[in-house]
């Protein structure tokens, strides 16, 4: 039973991977190993802190707030994710 939840797991948050890379890749070609690198070593830094910060939330403030603190942390990346794209959108914009 506990197979089906690591699949789905997998796959949604692996998933993700190879299109961010494509989208890497495309948005900057020639320093591609770089701007790779650069990822490859965020999203382990995020995994690590993730448990830091899990483990933190959950001696102090227990097991109820973790999900409160995930929630958190979803809209900070939504919130960065929507700053660079407006950023780039104006950067395009500049470009015409």
């Amino acid at each position: 039973m506990a197979v089906v939840p690591i699949v789905v797991w997998g796959a949604l948050a692996w998933g993700c991977l190879v299109p961010l890379q494509h989208q890497l890749v495309k948005t900057a070609p020639s320093s591609a190993p770089i701007v790779l690198g650069l990822n490859t070593s965020a999203i382990y830094l995020g995994v690590s802190f993730s448990t830091f910060i899990g483990k933190h939330v959950y001696q102090t403030l227990g097991t109820d707030s973790l999900n409160v603190v995930a929630a958190g942390f979803i809209v900070l990346a939504f919130g960065i994710y929507s700053f660079s794209h407006h950023i780039s959108l104006n950067d395009k914009a500049n470009i015409t």
